[in-house]
Parts: C-alpha cells; sequence; structure tokens
C-alpha cells in the first residue's frame, strides 16, 4: 500500500498581541503613536488585554497639525474600551454613535463614503490584535466628552 503524502500543516500569521503592536506594525500612525507614548494611561489601553476598538488618525492627517493642550481626552475620544467592535460592528451604530473611552459620544455616518466617525472618513477597516479591533482615519476627531 502507498502512504499519502504527508502534507505540512500552515500557520496562520501571527495576529499582533495589543493594539498598540498593530498600528506599530502597520506602519501608518506614527504620529498618532507618538501622542500615544507621551500619555501613559492611553497607552495602557493600547497595550491591554481587555476588549478595545481605536480609530486611529493616519499620518497624513497630521501634517502641520499642532497638538491640542488636552491630548490625553483628544486621544481618548478615538477609543472605545471594552469592545471590539470591527468594521460591521461600526456600520450597525449608524445614526447611533459610539461612546468612547471619555464618556461622549462620537457620531456615525454610515451613509457617507467612506463612512465617517466624529467627521473623519474610516479609510481602513480591521486592524486585528488580540485586544481588538483598529481602523485607520483619514482625519482628526474632535474631543467629545459625557
Amino acid at each position: 500500500p502507498t502512504t499519502p503524502p504527508t502534507v505540512a500543516p500552515t500557520t496562520p500569521p501571527a495576529v499582533p498581541a495589543t493594539a498598540y503592536e498593530a498600528l506599530t506594525d502597520a506602519g501608518l500612525f506614527g504620529e498618532f503613536l507618538a501622542a500615544v507614548d507621551q500619555v501613559p494611561t492611553v497607552k495602557a489601553l493600547l497595550e491591554g488585554s481587555d476588549p478595545i476598538t481605536v480609530v486611529a488618525t493616519n499620518d497624513d492627517a497630521f501634517d502641520g497639525v499642532t497638538p491640542p493642550p488636552d491630548i490625553e481626552a483628544l486621544l481618548l475620544s478615538h477609543i472605545v474600551e471594552g469592545e471590539a467592535l470591527d468594521a460591521a460592528a461600526v456600520v450597525a451604530l449608524d445614526g447611533v454613535g459610539v461612546e468612547v473611552a471619555t464618556g461622549g459620544t462620537q457620531p456615525i455616518d454610515a451613509s457617507a463614503d467612506p463612512v465617517r466617525i466624529g467627521g473623519a472618513g474610516i479609510v481602513s477597516v480591521d486592524i486585528e490584535s488580540t485586544n481588538g479591533f483598529s481602523h485607520e482615519l483619514d482625519a482628526i476627531m474632535p474631543a467629545v466628552t459625557s
């Protein structure tokens, strides 16, 4: 009897351990991450194990922008704590919006092209990490509070 050939199992690519690592690996968010590095509490959220959604502004949107005095509130307005929302889940919040880490709400407009959150266009979606999803924005969203 002939033995069937052995097929080596394929290993799927490793998912980055944290949102911080996934954004670093993407190579599009240097300015956003530089701001995150200035605020230890925000960096801890991105490096934590709790579910998280990050809507991160790409480097092009930071051109010529001076960071506001309250960078923490601005960054927290780009983070959803406790939920790993993929693109479909974000679109499902059309007209309702999503509560961000400041306690405020960023509006979502799924009828826009591209889909908009907090007035910024979502230009790339579902950057996966073990603690959630990140999505790329073409603009900086405003800080929102409760």
